[in-house]
């Protein structure tokens, strides 16, 4: 039974205050916000990066499992649950349940979920961004510059095109109406139930109709706010009057916090929309004189050898992918869904997401990207990151108290560290990838499907009443346990020339309490990595290993266990001298 619920905003507390404040502003979510985000047991190496990688955990792979089981009167989350993880103590570990094709229940060869490619939806805006930024880095154009300096004739933004700039878009502060918003899209193609597999469903989008129908929303509504305004941050407002003895009952809406006249406005104005990353998708062409795909896979996948990742502007799909689906269900009571069977939404066309959602990668080369972009200098140097890593409050404007970068990097802080990287939905898929500097930890978690629901706080699995977002959904209960077991070991792990005692030939084995305390904790110790036995049960992360040989290589790992639960924690090893 899965206990957690997760928000995805942030973890809720069972406190009175905490779910008040969660119901009244995280059910405003615009319905079609899901819409804006549109847009390998045995250790193995694969091509991308040869890395070496094990599988998860058994109390990681729970979760996984009991997630995808979650059923009931046709209602699942999703059809198949797939996470990847890289840490300093745990390495790389992949972890999968359910199915990537419900047509075939096995995965077809001998690759892990983690290495087939889906469509990653709007984490394709990083990949537009980090090239924007190169050419910034380069001296082609400035993030100051206006965009009507770039957009011209069919494509130019009729609209402040004049004083929205570059970093506008970058930063989602240009206030240009979102293109998904048109009722058009209402319907296509994310309400149709029929397949769009093997035969692909939806017609082609092209960039310049794509901006007419931004200037047309802009000359029907006007912008939605000025470039270079300011707003008060509404969580904050909610927060302070929660926090100072407010009655619950009386927390005031969105739409009375943004009309409140008792706070200066201090946060510029922000509002997620994909309109923002098609203007910058023109601007690379204008810029490069080179298709925008073409551009992204010079500057970014060959360099990175993401050998696995496409920018297609067509439906097809490569062979033995991840198979998207829906019930089309998104903020609907998934008890009673419009439709009660999954439909395979594969091969949506993908040209209306272009530059904001239209690329197709594995988990595999997305952990090199995302390294690539907050760990290393191959794609920007120092001095571009930290322009990237300018932040705005994105407040609760559609998605939650999070930040946003100059540049599609979602800075979100969760009760397991602050993320630095970006979400995505396309119809059939949902995935997020982030990166945490405190504890150099990358994930990639995905779930086939672009469904999210809002659950009753009466409902048969014992969640919390709220929105649920399988990607988080299945994060936040994994990622606590990545950090909970013993950690920094002593000896370090791989130490080589470990000293043994001359009168027992013995090693004190050390390491530091997690993120839990144990009651106790268990050792397990041997010579062979994958067969370690329990040599004891210990009060605290010390244990004193005897009769060890001399040159040998011995492996250990504690546990931390609290009543009936168990924590378990990475192997290590250390060599004897």
């Amino acid at each position: 039974m899965i206990t957690r619920n997760l928000n995805p905003i942030e973890t809720i507390h069972k406190s009175e205050k905490t779910r008040t404040l969660r119901n009244t502003l995280f059910r405003k979510i615009s319905p079609f916000f899901i819409l804006l985000l549109l847009l390998s047991t045995s250790a193995l190496a694969f091509k991308s990066g040869a890395k070496i990688y094990k599988p998860f955990p058994a109390s990681w792979q729970k979760i996984l499992d009991e997630t995808v089981k979650m059923r009931a009167e046709n209602f699942q989350i999703a059809p198949g649950a797939f996470m990847l993880i890289k840490s300093p103590g745990w390495g790389i570990r992949i972890g999968h349940a359910g199915v990537t094709n419900l047509n075939q229940p096995k995965p077809a060869g001998s690759l892990p979920p983690a290495m087939l490619p889906y469509r990653i939806g709007s984490m394709t805006k990083i990949f537009t961004a980090i090239t924007i930024l190169q050419m910034e880095q380069e001296g082609l154009l400035k993030l100051t510059d206006p965009v009507d300096k770039y957009l011209k004739g069919d494509v130019a933004l009729k609209l402040n095109g004049e004083t929205v700039t570059v970093a506008h878009c970058m930063q989602m502060t240009s206030g240009s109406q979102e293109y998904l918003s048109d009722p058009m899209f209402a319907s296509y193609p994310f309400s149709s139930p029929a397949p769009c597999s093997p035969t692909p469903c939806g017609r082609e989008f092209p960039p310049s109709e794509i901006m007419g129908i931004v200037n047309k929303l802009d000359a029907e509504r006007g912008a939605l706010f000025e470039p270079n305004t300011f707003y008060s941050n509404p969580f904050s407002v909610v927060y302070s009057f929660m926090t100072s003895g407010g009655d619950p009952a009386k927390v005031p809406t969105y739409d009375q916090v943004m009309a409140t006249t008792d706070y200066q406005p201090v946060y510029p104005q922000w509002h997620y929309t994909s309109s923002n990353y098609i203007m910058l998708g023109l601007i690379i062409e204008a810029v490069s004189g080179n298709k925008a795909e073409a551009e992204v896979k010079k500057r970014i996948f060959d360099p990175l050898g993401m050998t696995d990742t496409l920018f297609p502007n067509t439906p097809p799909f490569p062979p033995n992918t991840i198979q998207g689906y829906s019930k089309f269900n998104s903020q609907g009571y998934p008890f009673d869904p419009p439709y009660p069977n999954w439909v395979n939404r594969t091969n949506t066309n993908p040209s209306y997401a272009w530059t904001a959602g239209a690329i197709i990668s594995t988990q595999w080369d997305l952990l090199r990207f995302l390294e690539a972009v907050y760990t290393e200098e191959t794609l920007i140097n120092q001095a571009t990151r930290q322009k990237y890593l300018t932040f705005v409050s994105g407040g609760l404007m559609g998605i939650g108290n999070m930040s946003y970068g100059v540049g599609a990097c979602m800075q979100d802080n969760r009760g397991y560290g602050t993320m630095l990287g970006h979400g995505g939905i396309f119809t059939g898929y949902r995935n997020i990838g982030f990166y945490l500097p405190s504890s150099d930890t990358t994930f990639i978690t995905m779930a086939n499907t672009s469904d999210s629901y809002e659950i009753p706080d009466d409902n048969p699995y014992d969640l919390e009443g709220g929105s649920l977002w399988p990607e988080f959904f299945i994060t936040d209960q994994v990622m606590p346990l990545v950090f909970a077991p013993p950690t920094t070991p002593h000896p370090t792990n791989k130490a080589k020339g470990v000293a043994i005692t001359s009168n027992d030939d013995s090693v004190m084995l050390k390491a530091q309490p997690g993120r839990v305390y144990g009651d106790s904790y268990e050792v397990y110790f041997g010579t062979n990595e994958n067969d370690l036995k329990k040599v004891a049960s210990a009060p605290t992360p010390k244990y004193l290993a005897t009769a060890l040989n001399r040159g040998a290589t011995y492996y250990w790992r504690m546990d931390a266990k609290t009543g009936t639960t168990v924590y378990e924690g990475p192997v290590w090893s250390f060599t004897t001298k």
